[in-house]
């Protein structure tokens, strides 16, 4: 967290903690390599799996994650403002699914970066993945349009939200 703090990164991005989560991968996957060859092990064709791109390299990722940015900063502010809305089971929704759509949509971009290179890799969690993104975007839909139709001083921003994740969600669907 501390080395995060002190190259101005955002601790809770999902992109930072992603690159944290391929570190530890690739550490595990260098002591796995080693157990598998004091084993006699045979793991040869795991160094053909490529690593796919960063998630900032993706534009729809780099999207949902500035959504996400403006969904927990508005989150935030309605908390410290002492707003009702934040104890609905709508705002906890969208608090969940706001990050979790970040998330699942980087992972699905590098289902699809892994089949268009022809690594069969991400063929198993493609179909999974998709069905995981629609879910979330019909409950993030849901949501964002209980807590519109709520009686709030954050009316606005909370259409703002609605209307931005409107704007790339069926791209998301496509991918």
């Amino acid at each position: 967290m501390a080395e995060h703090m002190e190259h101005d990164e955002h601790v809770h991005d999902v992109g930072v903690e992603f690159e944290d989560i391929t570190h530890s991968l690739r550490h595990a996957l260098t002591m796995i390599k080693r157990d598998a060859k004091r084993l006699g092990i045979d793991i040869s064709n795991i160094d053909t799996i490529k690593e796919p791109p960063r998630p900032s390299s993706f534009p729809l990722y780099r999207k949902a994650n500035a959504w996400n940015k403006g969904v927990f900063e508005l989150y935030e502010a309605a908390h410290d403002e002492g707003a009702l809305w934040i104890f609905t089971e709508a705002a906890a929704d969208l608090s969940w699914y706001a990050e979790l759509i970040a998330s699942k949509t980087y992972r699905q971009l590098c289902n699809r970066w892994h089949l268009d290179q022809g690594d069969q890799y991400g063929d198993v969690d493609y179909a999974y993945t998709k069905y995981v993104l629609g879910e979330c975007s019909t409950i993030l839909k849901r949501s964002l349009d209980e807590l519109v139709r709520l009686p709030s001083e954050h009316k606005g921003e909370l259409a703002s939200v609605c209307s931005s994740f409107l704007k790339f969600e069926t791209t998301i669907s496509e991918i």
